[in-house]
This record gives C-alpha cells, sequence and structure tokens, in this order.
C-alpha cells in the first residue's frame, strides 16, 4: 500500500480466460486504523512467478466417423508439466475438470468453459 506500506499477496484468478490479477478494492490492513487506500505499488522483489502453459488436446480424426468434427479441450500445465509436450504429441492426462468464465461482455450473456487442470 502507497499509504500505509502494508505489504500483502494477490494472486492470479486461474477461473478467468486471462488468469486477471485483480487488486483489492482498499487496502486490507489488519490496523487498528485502516488506511482504506486504493493506491498500490508492487514489490519486484517478492514477485512470486510460476511456469503455466495451455494446451489444447482434441480426439485422433482417425477414430471418429466419417463427417464427424474431432472435439477439442483447454488443458492447463502448471509447474513441471509445462513444456512437456509438442504439438502432434500423443498424451494421457489426468486432471481436475474446472470452469473458466469468458470476458463480461455488456449486454451479453456470460460465457463459461470446460478446462482440465492437469497434475
Amino acid at each position: 500500500c502507497n499509504k500505509c506500506e502494508h505489504r500483502f499477496k494477490v494472486f492470479a484468478d486461474l477461473e478467468m480466460q486471462n488468469c486477471s490479477i485483480t487488486p483489492p478494492s482498499a487496502c486490507p490492513s489488519a490496523n487498528a486504523k485502516p488506511c482504506k487506500s486504493t493506491l498500490f505499488t508492487v514489490d519486484e522483489a517478492a514477485r512470486v512467478c510460476r511456469d503455466y502453459q495451455e494446451i489444447k488436446i482434441q480426439e485422433h480424426v482417425e477414430k471418429l466417423q466419417m463427417g464427424s468434427i474431432p472435439r477439442s479441450m483447454i488443458v492447463v500445465l502448471e509447474e513441471d508439466l509445462a513444456d512437456k509436450c509438442k504439438p502432434g504429441d500423443d498424451v494421457n492426462i489426468t486432471g481436475v475438470v474446472t470452469r473458466r468464465w469468458k470476458p463480461f461482455a455488456k449486454d451479453a450473456r456470460p460465457d463459461v468453459e470446460m478446462v482440465l487442470k492437469a497434475n
């Protein structure tokens, strides 16, 4: 916080399509008299980054009936799983299916997609 110099962590929202980082609406300081500031500065020395990759998997075209369109799904790879496969590789993936909201637009229906978080 620029006003009271309180330090706090902010995490990326993996349920949003662009994995946005939303700062708090006011300083989350737990002091007896909160400062309620809305101005924050990123501490570059304390920044923590992780390996992150999204891939799209799709059904084998050879195993589909004639005229069928192969289904596909986004898979999120983190840490040691990132950069382990390349386009065209056959992969076996275990993970958890989660939802991810597409960016909201005014006067439009909210849209959600299914994402597999590999582990």
